[in-house]
Protein backbone atom coordinates (compact mmCIF):
# COMPACT_ATOMS: atom_id res chain seq x y z
CA UNK A 1 0.00 0.00 0.00
CA UNK A 2 2.66 2.40 0.90
CA UNK A 3 4.33 4.23 -2.37
CA UNK A 4 7.68 3.22 -1.71
CA UNK A 5 7.22 -0.79 -0.96
CA UNK A 6 6.79 -0.76 -4.84
CA UNK A 7 10.84 -0.99 -4.86
CA UNK A 8 11.57 -3.85 -2.47
CA UNK A 9 8.09 -5.60 -4.02
CA UNK A 10 10.16 -5.18 -7.77
CA UNK A 11 12.89 -6.22 -6.04
CA UNK A 12 12.11 -9.59 -5.15
CA UNK A 13 10.24 -10.73 -8.59
CA UNK A 14 13.14 -9.99 -10.27
CA UNK A 15 15.22 -11.65 -8.10
CA UNK A 16 13.19 -15.08 -8.77
CA UNK A 17 12.67 -14.39 -12.11
CA UNK A 18 16.25 -14.59 -12.62
CA UNK A 19 17.49 -17.40 -10.41
CA UNK A 20 14.28 -19.69 -11.60
CA UNK A 21 14.74 -18.50 -15.43
CA UNK A 22 10.85 -17.49 -15.10
CA UNK A 23 11.65 -14.59 -17.17
CA UNK A 24 10.34 -15.95 -19.97
CA UNK A 25 7.39 -17.64 -18.69
CA UNK A 26 3.79 -15.66 -19.15
CA UNK A 27 2.61 -16.68 -15.89
CA UNK A 28 5.72 -14.80 -14.21
CA UNK A 29 5.02 -11.93 -16.41
CA UNK A 30 1.23 -11.53 -15.86
CA UNK A 31 1.60 -11.95 -11.69
CA UNK A 32 4.97 -9.43 -11.75
CA UNK A 33 2.54 -6.79 -13.90
CA UNK A 34 -0.55 -7.43 -11.26
CA UNK A 35 1.60 -6.76 -8.01
CA UNK A 36 3.13 -3.88 -9.75
CA UNK A 37 0.30 -2.60 -11.52
CA UNK A 38 -1.44 -1.92 -8.00
CA UNK A 39 1.38 0.92 -7.44
CA UNK A 40 -0.11 2.38 -10.37
CA UNK A 41 -3.65 1.77 -9.73
CA UNK A 42 -2.74 2.89 -5.88
CA UNK A 43 -1.22 6.37 -7.61
CA UNK A 44 -3.13 7.33 -9.97
CA UNK A 45 -6.75 6.74 -9.02
CA UNK A 46 -6.97 6.52 -4.99
CA UNK A 47 -7.25 9.56 -3.53
CA UNK A 48 -4.03 10.84 -2.24
CA UNK A 49 -3.00 13.22 0.82
CA UNK A 50 -1.22 16.16 0.71
CA UNK A 51 1.55 14.45 3.01
CA UNK A 52 1.35 11.56 0.56
CA UNK A 53 1.75 14.40 -2.38
CA UNK A 54 5.20 16.20 -0.49
CA UNK A 55 6.74 12.49 -0.71
CA UNK A 56 6.37 11.82 -4.24
CA UNK A 57 9.30 14.17 -5.99
CA UNK A 58 8.62 14.77 -9.84
CA UNK A 59 11.04 14.90 -12.63
CA UNK A 60 11.90 18.22 -12.37
CA UNK A 61 13.16 17.70 -8.32
CA UNK A 62 14.78 14.51 -9.00
CA UNK A 63 17.12 16.22 -11.77
CA UNK A 64 17.45 19.29 -9.46
CA UNK A 65 18.27 18.04 -5.83
CA UNK A 66 19.72 15.10 -7.49
CA UNK A 67 22.62 17.54 -9.19
CA UNK A 68 23.23 18.83 -5.40
CA UNK A 69 23.02 15.59 -3.74
CA UNK A 70 25.97 16.20 -1.46
CA UNK A 71 24.68 19.81 -0.23
CA UNK A 72 21.27 18.03 1.04
CA UNK A 73 20.31 17.64 4.67
CA UNK A 74 19.17 14.09 4.01
CA UNK A 75 22.74 13.29 2.71
CA UNK A 76 24.72 14.99 5.47
CA UNK A 77 22.44 12.83 7.83
CA UNK A 78 22.92 9.42 6.22
CA UNK A 79 27.44 10.23 5.94
CA UNK A 80 27.39 10.76 9.59
CA UNK A 81 25.25 7.94 10.67
CA UNK A 82 26.62 5.51 7.74
CA UNK A 83 29.96 4.28 9.50
CA UNK A 84 27.27 3.14 12.60
CA UNK A 85 25.82 0.39 9.91
CA UNK A 86 28.37 -2.11 11.01
CA UNK A 87 26.15 -5.06 10.55
CA UNK A 88 24.50 -3.93 7.33
CA UNK A 89 28.45 -3.27 5.89
CA UNK A 90 29.31 -6.82 6.99
CA UNK A 91 26.06 -7.84 5.02
CA UNK A 92 26.79 -6.35 2.00
CA UNK A 93 30.78 -7.39 2.45
CA UNK A 94 29.48 -10.69 2.46
CA UNK A 95 26.92 -10.63 -0.43
CA UNK A 96 29.53 -9.43 -2.64
CA UNK A 97 31.86 -12.21 -1.51
CA UNK A 98 29.46 -15.09 -1.88
CA UNK A 99 27.94 -13.29 -5.35
CA UNK A 100 31.78 -13.31 -6.71
CA UNK A 101 32.68 -16.52 -5.67
CA UNK A 102 29.31 -18.29 -7.48
CA UNK A 103 30.15 -15.49 -10.78
CA UNK A 104 26.44 -14.11 -9.87
CA UNK A 105 27.56 -10.61 -11.53
CA UNK A 106 24.18 -9.20 -13.01
CA UNK A 107 22.51 -10.02 -9.64
CA UNK A 108 25.04 -8.17 -7.94
CA UNK A 109 24.82 -5.44 -10.44
CA UNK A 110 21.14 -5.38 -10.40
CA UNK A 111 20.69 -5.32 -6.12
CA UNK A 112 23.73 -2.45 -6.59
CA UNK A 113 21.83 -0.52 -9.27
CA UNK A 114 18.04 -0.65 -7.25
CA UNK A 115 19.56 0.23 -4.20
CA UNK A 116 21.59 2.76 -5.41
CA UNK A 117 18.52 4.29 -7.12
CA UNK A 118 16.23 3.87 -3.70
CA UNK A 119 18.65 5.43 -1.59
CA UNK A 120 19.01 8.36 -3.56
CA UNK A 121 15.14 8.69 -4.25
CA UNK A 122 15.04 8.19 -0.30
CA UNK A 123 17.38 11.34 0.02
CA UNK A 124 15.50 13.36 -2.20
CA UNK A 125 12.35 12.74 -0.86
CA UNK A 126 13.26 13.39 2.88
CA UNK A 127 15.37 16.41 1.87
CA UNK A 128 14.07 18.72 4.54
CA UNK A 129 13.18 16.09 7.29
CA UNK A 130 14.19 17.04 10.57
CA UNK A 131 13.73 13.41 12.60
CA UNK A 132 16.21 11.09 12.03
CA UNK A 133 13.49 8.14 12.21
CA UNK A 134 12.19 9.83 9.08
CA UNK A 135 14.96 8.96 7.59
CA UNK A 136 15.99 5.63 9.06
CA UNK A 137 12.93 4.26 8.75
CA UNK A 138 13.86 4.32 4.83
CA UNK A 139 17.21 2.70 5.82
CA UNK A 140 15.94 -0.65 6.51
CA UNK A 141 15.25 -1.37 2.85
CA UNK A 142 18.58 -1.30 2.21
CA UNK A 143 19.05 -4.11 4.42
CA UNK A 144 15.70 -5.60 2.62
CA UNK A 145 17.62 -5.80 -1.03
CA UNK A 146 20.90 -7.51 0.65
CA UNK A 147 19.41 -9.84 3.21
CA UNK A 148 17.43 -10.75 0.02
CA UNK A 149 20.26 -11.66 -2.13
CA UNK A 150 22.50 -13.20 0.50
CA UNK A 151 19.73 -15.41 1.59
CA UNK A 152 19.52 -16.32 -1.98
CA UNK A 153 23.32 -16.75 -2.17
CA UNK A 154 23.19 -18.50 0.99
CA UNK A 155 20.18 -21.33 0.18
CA UNK A 156 21.75 -22.07 -3.42
CA UNK A 157 25.34 -23.30 -1.18
CA UNK A 158 25.81 -27.50 -1.36
CA UNK A 159 29.05 -27.58 0.14
CA UNK A 160 31.01 -25.70 3.10
CA UNK A 161 27.21 -24.62 4.47
CA UNK A 162 29.16 -23.37 7.60
CA UNK A 163 30.28 -20.20 5.73
CA UNK A 164 26.60 -18.46 4.96
CA UNK A 165 25.87 -19.61 8.92
CA UNK A 166 28.52 -18.12 10.04
CA UNK A 167 28.29 -14.62 8.45
CA UNK A 168 24.73 -14.57 9.14
CA UNK A 169 25.28 -15.62 12.87
CA UNK A 170 27.70 -12.75 13.36
CA UNK A 171 25.11 -10.22 11.49
CA UNK A 172 23.04 -10.87 13.84
CA UNK A 173 24.97 -10.76 16.72
CA UNK A 174 26.29 -7.50 15.75
CA UNK A 175 23.44 -5.84 15.01
CA UNK A 176 21.73 -7.22 18.37
CA UNK A 177 24.84 -4.90 19.66
CA UNK A 178 23.99 -2.43 17.73
CA UNK A 179 20.30 -2.40 19.05
CA UNK A 180 21.42 -2.63 22.46
CA UNK A 181 23.74 0.09 21.95
CA UNK A 182 20.80 2.70 20.09
CA UNK A 183 18.90 2.59 22.80
CA UNK A 184 19.81 5.25 24.36
CA UNK A 185 17.66 8.18 22.50
CA UNK A 186 15.02 6.01 22.11
CA UNK A 187 14.35 5.77 25.85
CA UNK A 188 15.32 9.59 26.28
CA UNK A 189 12.23 9.65 23.92
CA UNK A 190 9.98 7.62 26.20
CA UNK A 191 11.02 9.34 29.38
CA UNK A 192 10.55 12.82 28.83
CA UNK A 193 6.85 11.32 27.91
CA UNK A 194 7.13 9.79 31.97
CA UNK A 195 8.81 13.03 33.23
CA UNK A 196 5.86 15.61 31.81
CA UNK A 197 3.08 13.52 32.76
CA UNK A 198 4.31 13.03 36.07
CA UNK A 199 4.72 16.67 36.54
CA UNK A 200 1.36 17.66 35.02
CA UNK A 201 -0.14 14.78 37.45
CA UNK A 202 1.37 16.46 40.58
CA UNK A 203 0.08 19.89 39.78
CA UNK A 204 -3.20 18.19 39.02
CA UNK A 205 -3.28 19.06 35.10
CA UNK A 206 -4.39 15.97 33.09
CA UNK A 207 -4.27 17.88 29.85
CA UNK A 208 -1.97 20.75 28.96
CA UNK A 209 -0.82 22.69 26.05
CA UNK A 210 2.98 23.00 25.08
CA UNK A 211 4.90 25.55 22.48
CA UNK A 212 7.07 24.29 19.99
CA UNK A 213 9.62 26.51 20.72
CA UNK A 214 9.99 24.61 24.23
CA UNK A 215 10.05 21.23 22.48
CA UNK A 216 13.50 19.33 23.17
CA UNK A 217 13.69 17.87 18.99
CA UNK A 218 16.90 16.36 19.83
CA UNK A 219 15.28 13.32 22.03
CA UNK A 220 11.83 13.52 21.07
CA UNK A 221 12.19 14.15 17.71
CA UNK A 222 8.59 14.56 15.90
CA UNK A 223 5.61 16.36 17.90
CA UNK A 224 3.21 15.14 16.26
CA UNK A 225 2.55 11.68 18.22
CA UNK A 226 3.13 13.96 21.02
CA UNK A 227 -0.03 13.65 22.64
CA UNK A 228 -0.91 10.00 21.97
CA UNK A 229 2.59 9.56 23.75
CA UNK A 230 2.12 11.11 26.64
CA UNK A 231 -1.49 9.28 27.25
CA UNK A 232 0.30 5.77 26.68
CA UNK A 233 3.34 6.55 28.41
CA UNK A 234 1.18 7.83 31.94
CA UNK A 235 -1.51 5.75 31.16
CA UNK A 236 0.41 2.46 31.98
CA UNK A 237 1.26 3.86 35.21
CA UNK A 238 -2.78 3.26 36.24
CA UNK A 239 -5.85 4.06 34.39
CA UNK A 240 -6.55 7.03 35.92
CA UNK A 241 -3.14 8.53 36.02
CA UNK A 242 -3.52 9.55 32.05
CA UNK A 243 -2.01 13.08 31.05
CA UNK A 244 -1.42 14.33 27.54
CA UNK A 245 0.47 16.96 26.22
CA UNK A 246 0.04 18.55 23.07
CA UNK A 247 2.40 21.15 20.84
CA UNK A 248 1.80 23.45 18.93
CA UNK A 249 3.33 26.40 17.45
CA UNK A 250 0.45 28.99 17.32
CA UNK A 251 -1.64 27.88 20.70
CA UNK A 252 -3.75 30.52 20.47
CA UNK A 253 -5.51 29.37 17.64
CA UNK A 254 -6.55 25.95 19.57
CA UNK A 255 -8.13 28.94 22.36
CA UNK A 256 -11.48 27.56 21.74
CA UNK A 257 -10.96 24.11 21.29
CA UNK A 258 -8.38 23.62 24.24
CA UNK A 259 -11.56 25.32 26.74
CA UNK A 260 -14.13 22.03 25.61
CA UNK A 261 -14.01 19.91 28.85
CA UNK A 262 -14.18 16.71 26.51
CA UNK A 263 -11.35 18.10 24.39
CA UNK A 264 -8.63 15.92 22.89
CA UNK A 265 -5.98 17.63 20.96
CA UNK A 266 -4.34 14.58 18.69
CA UNK A 267 -2.20 14.65 15.96
CA UNK A 268 -1.00 17.74 15.02
CA UNK A 269 -2.71 17.82 11.32
CA UNK A 270 -6.09 17.15 12.41
CA UNK A 271 -6.27 17.90 16.41
CA UNK A 272 -9.63 17.91 17.14
CA UNK A 273 -10.48 14.32 15.50
CA UNK A 274 -11.66 13.19 18.53
CA UNK A 275 -12.96 13.70 22.00
CA UNK A 276 -11.66 11.98 25.37
CA UNK A 277 -15.55 10.55 25.65
CA UNK A 278 -13.82 8.38 22.71
CA UNK A 279 -11.40 6.70 24.77
CA UNK A 280 -11.61 3.71 26.82
CA UNK A 281 -11.95 4.69 30.40
CA UNK A 282 -11.06 0.92 31.52
CA UNK A 283 -7.59 1.76 29.98
CA UNK A 284 -7.38 5.13 29.54
CA UNK A 285 -9.04 8.11 31.87
CA UNK A 286 -8.55 11.35 31.11
CA UNK A 287 -10.69 14.05 33.00
CA UNK A 288 -13.25 16.02 31.48
CA UNK A 289 -11.29 19.41 32.21
CA UNK A 290 -10.30 22.65 29.84
CA UNK A 291 -6.44 22.43 28.50
CA UNK A 292 -3.27 24.49 30.41
CA UNK A 293 -0.82 25.87 28.87
CA UNK A 294 2.44 24.78 30.47
CA UNK A 295 4.77 27.49 28.78
CA UNK A 296 3.91 31.09 29.40
CA UNK A 297 6.34 34.52 28.75
CA UNK A 298 8.32 35.14 31.67
CA UNK A 299 8.28 39.20 31.43
CA UNK A 300 12.01 40.83 31.14
CA UNK A 301 11.71 42.43 34.68
CA UNK A 302 11.00 38.70 36.77
CA UNK A 303 14.22 37.31 35.02
CA UNK A 304 16.03 40.40 35.71
CA UNK A 305 15.31 39.19 40.04
CA UNK A 306 16.24 35.86 39.40
CA UNK A 307 19.37 35.22 41.43
CA UNK A 308 21.29 32.04 40.93
CA UNK A 309 20.30 31.21 44.64
CA UNK A 310 16.63 31.46 43.31
CA UNK A 311 17.27 28.41 41.13
CA UNK A 312 18.34 24.79 42.76
CA UNK A 313 19.31 22.19 39.88
CA UNK A 314 20.11 18.45 40.96
CA UNK A 315 21.38 15.84 38.57
CA UNK A 316 19.85 12.62 38.89
CA UNK A 317 22.96 10.98 38.86
CA UNK A 318 26.75 12.46 40.50
CA UNK A 319 28.14 10.52 37.17
CA UNK A 320 26.96 10.09 33.78
CA UNK A 321 28.45 7.40 31.21
CA UNK A 322 28.44 8.93 27.78
CA UNK A 323 25.88 6.58 24.94
CA UNK A 324 27.61 5.77 22.21
CA UNK A 325 25.38 8.25 20.03
CA UNK A 326 26.40 11.54 19.12
CA UNK A 327 23.97 12.85 21.79
CA UNK A 328 22.99 11.53 25.28
CA UNK A 329 20.38 12.72 27.85
CA UNK A 330 20.33 13.15 31.45
CA UNK A 331 18.18 14.59 34.00
CA UNK A 332 18.41 17.87 36.27
CA UNK A 333 15.78 18.28 38.38
CA UNK A 334 14.69 21.97 38.42
CA UNK A 335 13.41 23.56 41.43
CA UNK A 336 12.02 27.43 41.57
CA UNK A 337 12.77 28.94 45.28
CA UNK A 338 11.91 32.13 44.11
CA UNK A 339 8.66 33.99 44.90
CA UNK A 340 7.88 34.10 41.38
CA UNK A 341 7.58 31.82 37.96
CA UNK A 342 10.09 30.67 36.13
CA UNK A 343 8.47 31.02 32.89
CA UNK A 344 10.09 28.90 29.92
CA UNK A 345 9.88 31.33 27.56
CA UNK A 346 11.72 34.79 27.30
CA UNK A 347 9.87 37.87 26.21
CA UNK A 348 11.68 38.22 23.25
CA UNK A 349 10.46 34.80 22.21
CA UNK A 350 13.17 32.37 22.78
CA UNK A 351 13.12 30.02 25.61
CA UNK A 352 14.59 29.52 28.78
CA UNK A 353 17.42 26.86 28.37
CA UNK A 354 19.70 24.69 31.05
CA UNK A 355 22.94 23.87 29.37
CA UNK A 356 26.64 23.43 30.23
CA UNK A 357 29.94 24.33 30.35
CA UNK A 358 32.50 21.22 29.76
CA UNK A 359 36.15 21.07 31.76
CA UNK A 360 38.66 18.61 31.59
CA UNK A 361 39.30 15.75 34.25
CA UNK A 362 41.89 18.26 35.55
CA UNK A 363 39.53 21.25 35.40
CA UNK A 364 40.60 22.97 32.15
CA UNK A 365 37.48 24.78 30.18
CA UNK A 366 37.24 22.75 26.67
CA UNK A 367 34.06 24.52 26.09
CA UNK A 368 32.03 27.00 27.73
CA UNK A 369 28.91 27.39 25.36
CA UNK A 370 27.50 23.60 25.54
CA UNK A 371 24.79 21.99 24.13
CA UNK A 372 21.39 24.38 24.87
CA UNK A 373 18.22 22.69 25.93
CA UNK A 374 15.07 24.41 26.13
CA UNK A 375 13.15 24.17 29.61
CA UNK A 376 10.70 22.07 28.90
CA UNK A 377 7.71 23.30 31.58
CA UNK A 378 7.49 26.92 34.07
CA UNK A 379 8.25 26.14 36.72
CA UNK A 380 6.44 27.54 39.67
CA UNK A 381 7.21 28.89 42.77
CA UNK A 382 8.44 26.18 45.34
CA UNK A 383 7.91 23.72 42.22
CA UNK A 384 10.20 21.34 40.35
CA UNK A 385 10.42 19.35 37.59
CA UNK A 386 13.21 16.99 36.35
CA UNK A 387 14.32 18.29 33.52
CA UNK A 388 16.50 16.98 30.48
CA UNK A 389 20.03 18.12 29.49
CA UNK A 390 21.77 16.87 25.97
CA UNK A 391 25.02 16.57 26.22
CA UNK A 392 27.01 16.52 23.27
CA UNK A 393 29.88 13.77 23.00
CA UNK A 394 32.96 15.13 22.88
CA UNK A 395 35.42 13.92 20.61
CA UNK A 396 38.34 12.23 22.36
CA UNK A 397 36.80 9.34 25.03
CA UNK A 398 37.55 9.94 28.88
CA UNK A 399 36.50 11.57 32.01
CA UNK A 400 35.04 15.33 31.90
CA UNK A 401 33.70 17.27 34.07
CA UNK A 402 30.25 19.83 33.37
CA UNK A 403 29.32 23.33 35.37
CA UNK A 404 25.26 23.04 34.49
CA UNK A 405 23.95 26.23 34.44
CA UNK A 406 20.98 28.37 32.93
CA UNK A 407 20.62 30.73 30.58
CA UNK A 408 18.96 33.61 29.12
CA UNK A 409 20.17 33.05 25.40
CA UNK A 410 21.56 37.01 24.26
CA UNK A 411 21.61 37.89 28.07
CA UNK A 412 23.17 36.33 30.55
CA UNK A 413 24.29 32.93 32.13
CA UNK A 414 23.00 32.40 35.99
CA UNK A 415 25.79 31.00 37.14
CA UNK A 416 24.49 28.03 39.17
CA UNK A 417 27.18 26.01 37.95
CA UNK A 418 26.58 22.60 39.19
CA UNK A 419 29.11 20.23 39.11
CA UNK A 420 28.32 16.62 36.92
CA UNK A 421 31.19 14.22 36.07
CA UNK A 422 30.60 12.55 32.51
CA UNK A 423 32.69 9.27 31.20
CA UNK A 424 33.10 8.79 27.41
CA UNK A 425 34.19 5.39 26.78
CA UNK A 426 33.82 2.87 23.35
Amino acid sequence: YHQLLVFPLAFALAVEGWRRALLAKRMWWTMALLLVGWYAVRILLFTRSSYEAQRMPGMDELFTHGAALGELESTRHLLQVFPKFKAFLLLVLATIGLGAWRRAWALLAGTVLISTGFMVLVLITDRDGASPNIYENYYTVQGFFWGLLFAVFASEMQARRWIPVSIQAAVLLLGALQVWRAHALLSAHVRYAQRVTTTLRERGTFKAIADTRNFPWKYAWGEWPLAMETVLASGCVAPGAAATLFASSEPQALDSAMARPSAFLGPSWRPIWFTTDHFPKAQLHLPRQPYVRVNTVMPDSIEALFTADDVRLEPLADTITLAHDRYTVAEVRITNRAAHALGSLLEGGLPMRIAYHLRDAEGRELLWDGHRTPLELDIPPGGSHVQGLVIERPRENGTYQLRIDLVSDDRRWWGINVPLVVKAGF
